[in-house]
């Protein structure tokens, strides 16, 4: 049960310390707060939310979506690698950063759910970028077509003056 409670204050400080590290390179404060509140589970819910949007807000919504994703994988990456501290109070009541690398069992699990959770992505926003790309031909397509009657008509109006 101790260690149970080790690895999640340990967990929670690794994901605090990172979160608040990357959150200082960006300059938006609006982001900073978005960026604290990564979790798998929001990240597969909005992944779920960008199947319904509409085409013309999707490829910034994209664009916005992968940038957290990274952020979650690179983070997630070094807390299965064990690059983190956490802060534990000793024997006499002082608090005191103590270094703890996980097992192998562990670093297996945690890099084996960031795989999963990896696929599950890759899958996902490829089904989505496939529909805004089919969206994105059927306008190119469109515009096609409409240059094509333009300029049959305007060949046709000048063979009717030249016939004349």
């Amino acid at each position: 049960m101790l260690l149970m409670i080790r690895i999640l204050v340990i967990s929670l400080i690794t994901i605090k310390s990172v979160l608040s590290q990357v959150a200082s390179d960006i300059d938006k404060p609006s982001e900073k707060k978005l960026l604290s509140q990564i979790t798998k589970e929001s990240l597969i819910e909005k992944l779920g939310t960008l199947k319904t949007k509409d085409n013309s807000e999707l490829e910034e919504e994209i664009s916005s979506f992968n940038k957290k994703v990274s952020f979650y994988i690179q983070s997630r990456d070094k807390e299965c690698k064990g690059e983190f501290s956490s802060v534990e109070i000793n024997s006499t009541g002082t608090s005191e950063i103590v270094r703890r690398r996980l097992s192998k069992e562990e670093r297996r699990l945690c890099l084996l759910e960031l795989i999963y959770f990896r696929k599950k992505y890759i899958a996902e926003i490829f089904i989505i970028r496939k529909k805004l790309l089919k969206f994105e031909h059927e306008k190119q397509i469109n515009n096609l077509d409409k240059i094509r009657i333009k300029s049959i008509t305007s060949l046709d109006q000048l063979a009717d003056k030249l016939s004349k």
